[in-house]
């Protein structure tokens, strides 16, 4: 990952879904894909880390769902029209998402929205404005891939491993 290009002095850490406290500490900002594979890879492998911080205080979570032009993240960008902004209820639907993400990635787009409210239960809710906030943040700090992370002036991406993760927001 290029990250000589990003510009985190264009990402706001209060546009996105809050997990955590907010006088946390330390802040850590997500872009995010639902459908992106390497972003599920990056939830699946750091929640473990990162949850219990979150729920104690130490960590606050900015969650941004980046709407992606390429074709295969489509059904992404409108899972994310499924997602609330709620915290509690938007670490759920997330993780349900992820969760079955080889049930639903490779469905047509309306096959797409029908398993979101036929097998998950899930309705649509109005997040229109904030995706396309988040995809213009996006475009002024040079944010190209997800997903990309961040923790003040540390920016990585799934790689990284939980080790240097917790030397990160330690």
């Amino acid at each position: 990952m290029d990250i000589s290009r990003i510009k985190p002095e264009f990402v706001d850490g209060e546009l996105g879904i809050k997990l955590g406290r907010e006088q946390a500490p330390t802040k850590l900002i997500e872009f995010l894909n639902l459908r992106c594979p390497y972003c599920r890879q990056w939830f699946d492998e750091s929640n473990g880390l990162l949850q219990p911080l979150t729920e104690n205080g130490s960590l606050l979570r900015v969650i941004k769902l980046f709407n992606k032009n390429k074709e295969s993240l489509q059904s992404g960008n409108l899972m994310h029209r499924y997602v609330p902004s709620a915290s509690e209820q938007a670490y759920q639907v997330i993780e349900k998402l992820f969760n079955s993400q080889t049930d639903w990635g490779n469905l047509s787009l309306t096959e797409v929205s029908n398993f979101a409210e036929d097998e998950l239960g899930l309705k649509q809710v109005e997040n229109a404005g904030m995706l396309e906030r988040i995809g213009t943040e996006a475009q002024a700090a040079n944010i190209e891939t997800v997903p990309t992370i961040m923790v003040g002036e540390h920016i990585f991406d799934q790689h990284i491993s939980n080790k240097q993760l917790k030397q990160i927001i330690s």
